[in-house]
């Protein structure tokens, strides 16, 4: 993904966002971080980052385990109970990472609401349970994808197309 589509992409899903006027971002880490720190700059709200860790190694093309650690959480101590949470991640592919963080949320903000977004959802988010996955996403994609913070060393990479609009989980896979 090249710079200028990431910023595209940041742009678009905070124009989306924006109705549904969330008063806090959670920045997943690592991958997440960057477009939290974009949607929190957009929409003019603080930004919180807290670390889940899906995979045990933070190389390019590492399979997801299917399991979640809780890393660190410390910063939600600085969300306010009934917040409007907007939380912001990478790539969506099995949605466990998004599935780990729900009871976390609820069990430490009790947050007057919920959204998800992603800037790519993985071909494997659409075999999910209805309801899971990101709320809205830019790129869906069924190969890696190296980001503009990835480093590639050196690797063949494809840049993926401009992105065209927000993508919600009520359209069909």
């Amino acid at each position: 993904m090249e710079p200028e589509a990431f910023a595209a992409a940041a742009q678009l899903l905070a124009e989306h966002e924006r109705p549904h006027r969330p008063t806090v971002v959670i920045a997943i880490a690592r991958g997440g971080v960057p477009l939290g720190q974009a949607l929190g700059r957009l929409l003019g709200v603080p930004v919180v980052t807290i670390t889940l860790r899906h995979n045990h190694d933070d190389g390019l093309q590492v399979e997801a385990t299917g399991c979640v650690d809780i890393v660190e959480c410390a910063g939600l101590q600085q969300v306010a109970s009934g917040s409007r949470v907007l939380v912001a991640d990478d790539i969506c592919g099995t949605g466990a990472t998004l599935d780990a963080l729900a009871p976390l949320l609820r069990q430490h903000l009790r947050p007057a609401g919920v959204r998800t977004v992603v800037l790519c959802r993985n071909a494997a988010s659409c075999d999910l349970q209805e309801g899971a996955g990101p709320d809205a996403w830019v790129f869906d994609t069924r190969d890696w994808v190296v980001f503009p913070w990835n480093d590639p060393a050196g690797a063949a990479t494809e840049p993926l197309t401009a992105p065209a609009g927000v993508r919600t989980r009520q359209r069909a896979c």
